[in-house]
């Protein structure tokens, strides 16, 4: 019989007498929770204790686990008195002598969490950005937010019937195919231009683009997040006209630019001018600017992409209107703030002169971050999920090719997962996730890369790596955790399969390589690391 203070999880024991159930023992994982000593509690009824615990509703399961003797599972709900509050899970049984015992865990971080997504979720479908999301193999979309919805003029169900070459005039099916083809090949991690979308009523406007792979629904598709830069192009055209009456009147320019939300400023070797906003955005005052150079700014592992672009407009050499999308800018306060700029090419006072203007795009990049952080990554273990995989394997293989390296293959599974679930329960099998985790995160190299893959299954990639160095590093974790005294479970094993990659194969193939040599493993009794190559 295991001590319950050993145990990691919340545990108390009642006896029932004359209508009420008495303390008999409280662990100390749920002293701990519940900031209260067992001494000060056995022998008092749970009422005394846990003031609303009939308003809770477990004094009523209590009851009924007592008098059938049936182990009964009870929901998550929100507990509140004057010392403590917060969601619990409770699981009760009886026991041979007759007493009670509830097992219960606080859930108030993992509710808080799932309503966290649930509003990221609302976040996105509410978005002022439009979103779109398509098969890359059909082309048919499957999703809009309700700003796209609204703006493209077509209900989902009409859309459901539409690909991106219907919204998009000029584009064949060819061109676009080639267009996302990087994404897909995995070249590319995002994609971004400017171009038009069509309404449902004919009328064309200006979009940004930016395109990149997800997972939706358990399979690849393309998420597209689209601005309307009807005003940006037009805002555009109008500050070119503007631009140039500078010679004719510098009063009117400024007194329009300081109104502004955008930031502008005109600049030579040094900043002449910059409208109020943009020393907001910069933390400079305008005094502090006049002293600098534009490159100043810029985040130094940018600057000597930009730095012969700024020469070249100031001799009038470059002409063109030139975008940045995500250019870093270092603050005063030497904050890194993303920013959309657009620099054009004007003459002022009879020289060649760079005028910009300057969006601060910050918030809408750590959107994204978080969207993008929800998307790859196992809220349990905090490990890598499928999506992440494709993104690291695409990139090492495309290295192991150029250096001419091995990339190998780890595919791990718990042996006799399900009866741990089915036999301790769900939250023992969590824990047991954990602390797999936690050793794969101690056995493995710098360089490899441990992925959750659904369930009680783990992939590692290792780059750089032979088959017989992969099956020494296989070994030692399945050793490791096979000699580890888990919290709960005293003994858990694991069975390998290990493969390498070829490079007349695709990723798939070795992936079912690896899972035919875990099968072997399992097949050979369990506890074992078997290899199959070609």
């Amino acid at each position: 019989m295991i001590p319950i203070d050993s145990l990691p999880i919340n545990i108390a024991i009642y006896r029932y007498e004359n209508g009420n159930f008495i303390f008999v023992d409280f662990n100390l994982q749920a002293q701990q929770t519940d900031n209260v000593l067992r001494e000060e509690i056995i022998g008092k009824k749970v009422q005394e204790v846990f003031p609303s615990v009939n308003e809770f509703g477990l004094l009523e399961v209590l009851e009924r686990v007592y008098k059938t003797g049936e182990s009964e599972h009870f929901e998550a709900g929100y507990y509140r008195d004057e010392k403590r509050e917060g969601w619990r899970v409770n699981d009760v049984s009886r026991l041979d002598n007759g007493q009670i015992m509830a097992v219960y865990k606080d859930v108030t971080q993992e509710i808080q969490y799932a309503n966290s997504l649930e509003a990221l979720g609302n976040l996105v479908d509410k978005s002022l950005n439009e979103i779109y999301i398509f098969n890359p193999e059909t082309l048919l979309f499957c999703y809009a937010n309700g700003s796209a919805l609204h703006n493209i003029g077509y209900t989902m169900d009409e859309l459901s019937t539409m690909t991106p070459l219907d919204i998009k005039p000029g584009y064949s099916s060819k061109k676009f195919h080639k267009l996302i083809q990087p994404l897909l090949d995995g070249t590319i991690p995002l994609l971004a231009l400017e171009t038009k979308h069509r309404r449902k009523d004919g009328t064309e406007y200006d979009v940004e683009a930016r395109i990149q792979k997800m997972l939706y629904i358990g399979k690849e598709h393309l998420v597209v997040n689209i601005i309307d830069i009807t005003d940006r192009i037009k805002n555009q055209l109008e500050m070119l006209k503007l631009y140039r009456m500078i010679e004719e009147s510098e009063l009117l320019f400024k007194t329009l630019t300081e109104s502004a939300l955008a930031g502008i400023f005109l600049y030579r070797e040094t900043f002449l001018y910059v409208n109020s906003t943009f020393t907001k955005m910069s933390g400079y005052t305008f005094d502090e600017l006049k002293i600098m150079t534009p490159i100043d700014l810029i985040e130094p592992k940018e600057r000597e992409f930009i730095e012969g672009r700024v020469q070249a407009r100031l001799k009038g050499e470059l002409q063109d209107q030139i975008i940045y999308q995500d250019l870093k800018i270092v603050t005063k306060s030497g904050e890194v703030r993303w920013f959309y700029i657009a620099i054009s090419t004007v003459k002022f006072q009879g020289e060649w002169t760079g005028l910009g203007t300057a969006i601060d795009m910050t918030e809408r990049k750590m959107m994204e971050k978080k969207l993008e952080y929800v998307a790859q990554t196992d809220p349990l273990t905090g490990l890598y999920n499928r999506l992440r995989f494709d993104d690291i394997i695409q990139r090492e293989i495309a290295f192991g090719k150029r250096q001419n390296t091995l990339i190998s293959l780890i595919y791990m599974d718990i042996d006799f997962f399900k009866k741990i679930n089915d036999t301790c329960g769900h939250d023992t099998g969590d824990i047991i996730l954990k602390e797999i985790t936690l050793i794969i995160r101690e056995v493995l190299r710098a360089s490899d890369y441990p992925f959750r893959w659904g369930g009680e299954e783990f992939i590692m990639v290792c780059p750089n790596t032979t088959i017989s160095e992969v099956k020494t590093l296989a070994e030692r974790l399945r050793k490791k955790i096979a000699e580890n005294t888990f919290s709960i479970v005293e003994n858990v094993t694991v069975s390998i399969g290990i493969t390498q990659y070829y490079d007349d194969e695709s990723v798939d193939e070795m992936i079912k390589r690896a899972d035919q040599a875990l099968y072997e493993a399992k097949e050979g009794g369990r506890n074992k690391v078997m290899e199959k190559v070609k």
